[in-house]
């Protein structure tokens, strides 16, 4: 096994024993959408200008990116 092989197993097999980390993953990522991603969208409100995309759909790709890469 390589060296990077045995950290993600380790770092792997430490979150799915740990409630906690289970639920920071998840729920935290979700909390950030929530509030900043409605939050922003209703007070910025409706679309940019000159784009069919509003500040949500921005928003959730950074939200994905931060939760895939454990930072959010």
């Amino acid at each position: 096994m390589t060296g990077l092989a045995a950290m993600l197993f380790r770092e792997a097999r430490l979150r799915a024993t740990n409630a906690t980390f289970i639920f920071w993953d998840v729920i935290y990522p979700l909390a950030y959408l929530l509030v900043f991603g409605v939050g922003m969208s209703s007070a910025l409100g409706g679309n940019f200008a000159g784009m069919g995309a509003g500040y949500s759909d921005f928003f959730l790709a950074g939200v994905l990116g931060m939760a895939s890469f454990g930072i959010a």
